[in-house]
């Protein structure tokens, strides 16, 4: 980017090394236009317009720019023909000293490297981020990673075969089978030690890594985990050129239901990492950085990421109550309040709990709350018309009715625990004098002091 010229001089240099090596050597870009108005081969550039950087036994070939680290392809270093006697690629960042705390070993393998760039041919193991993504490192292809089309989850033990890659929306709290497909686009055989291990994460912009996939980190608000390890598998060894699809001994993991979250939306990670080596920084090319995991994935081509929604398990809420209606006969403005009572099977007062008092109006009678200066500080409305009434004893306030005025609307208690029975009472009053004008009960199966009772 800075429009310097690097070059890898695998020649002697004279001036700077011994016989046989060569250096690395940057003409500045200010001097770039002069050397190239020259005849060829005659320019002589100054030593100020120079950097030259003298590799001890190193004789580099092809360079690679990603960003502002070089790599450089050295034949002078560990010639070979074989992973196990690769030639070295070295990393430098230019924008640090060369020194040997910042010149060193890019961990990345190549056959004899002569004067052009690295090819892979130490096994390498390769989760893809998205369809075209051949392993490169790192994959300039897309800057989105947790799209992966090689992490699917299913409903079933079936490895979605043939078809693979389809993921299924899994019910929270049930179980789900997680499939990861594992490629080795190197030239020889994986060695069958590599260990891929599977996490979950409660979908975030802003992720971080290892937390909150290790389980360290709790929803606020509900105290429940945003992540964790969901399992392990020793990889086998997976010829050149093929596929391996891990599916972690069949073992299903149970999902995590959304509605534990303060976030009820249902979406959820999945990421895959396959760790070759035991210690720091566990065989990725690049060490993960924990607060740059897009960087992770993207940099190393055995971390693999993708989305999955997850759905809140249906639930048979009991509903209480029905169609009520609110009317003034009289020939008057009327000021009127509706408010609610809640009584247990045993006929006795109760609380609103767990339960939810939901008051729906349609038509004329939305239009009227919605130009109403009702109490909403305790009644919520949503979208659909459905009021959600926080304080039933205050219950709906401020509805002026005209005189012969009609409403109908319809007010159910709706409760996911199952009572023995119980009661709504719908009271309508005035609200300035409180005189009550009518009211209407609703009965759920057995409550003592009620001989009617609806359906269970």
């Amino acid at each position: 980017p800075s429009g310097n010229l690097w070059l890898g001089n695998n020649n002697d240099f004279a001036l700077t090394n011994n016989a046989g090596e060569g250096t690395l050597v940057k003409i500045t870009a200010g001097w770039i236009d002069t050397m190239l108005a020259g005849a060829e081969h005659t320019p002589t550039v100054p030593v100020e317009e120079t950097d030259i950087k003298y590799i001890p036994a190193g004789k580099p070939g092809g360079l690679s720019f990603e960003e502002s680290t070089i790599y450089i392809n050295d034949q002078g270093q560990n010639q070979g023909s074989d992973f196990t006697t690769s030639g070295t690629i070295w990393e430098w960042d230019v924008n640090t000293p060369f020194t040997n705390v910042n010149f060193i070993p890019s961990g990345i393998h190549t056959t004899y490297p002569g004067n052009g760039g690295g090819s892979f041919v130490q096994p390498f193991l390769h989760i893809r981020d998205e369809i075209a993504d051949d392993g490169t490192e790192p994959n300039i292809i897309t800057s989105q990673p947790w799209q992966s089309p090689d992490i699917w989850i299913r409903k079933a033990a079936d490895g979605n075969l043939p078809g693979k890659g389809l993921s299924d929306t899994i019910t929270g709290g049930k179980t789900g089978f997680v499939y990861v497909r594992v490629h080795n686009p190197g030239m020889t055989a994986s060695t069958g030690t590599e260990v891929l291990k599977l996490y979950w994460a409660k979908a975030s912009t802003g992720l971080f890594w290892p937390a909150p996939w290790d389980g360290s980190i709790n929803d606020p608000g509900t105290t429940k985990p945003m992540g964790g390890s969901i399992a392990e598998e020793t990889l086998p060894s997976i010829a050149a050129g093929d596929t391996f699809i891990a599916d972690f001994g069949g073992v299903g993991w149970t999902t995590p239901n959304p509605s534990d979250y303060t976030i009820k939306d249902g979406h959820f990670c999945l990421l895959a990492r396959i760790e070759s080596s035991a210690i720091y920084p566990f065989g990725m090319t690049f060490p993960e950085i924990s607060n740059q995991i897009v960087k992770n994935a993207l940099h190393n081509n055995k971390v693999g990421w993708r989305n999955i929604h997850i759905v809140t398990p249906p639930t048979k809420k009991i509903k209480i109550g029905g169609g009520i209606i609110i009317a003034n006969y009289t020939d008057l403005v009327m000021k009127a309040r509706v408010c609610f009572e809640l009584l247990n099977s045993d006929g006795e007062l109760m609380e609103l709990g767990t339960g939810k008092l939901l008051v729906t109006a349609k038509g004329a009678a939305l239009k009227k709350l919605n130009n109403t200066e009702y109490n909403h500080d305790s009644v919520q409305k949503s979208a659909n018309g459905i009021f959600n009434v926080s304080d039933i004893k205050s219950g709906i306030e401020n509805i002026f009715l005209q005189p012969g005025e009609i409403l109908n609307l319809k007010a159910e208690y709706a409760v996911e625990e199952k009572p023995i029975g119980g009661v709504l009472r719908v009271i309508q009053n005035e609200q300035d004098g409180g005189t009550l004008t009518g009211g209407q009960t609703f009965v759920y199966h057995k409550v003592n002091g009620f001989p009617i009772q609806q359906k269970k």
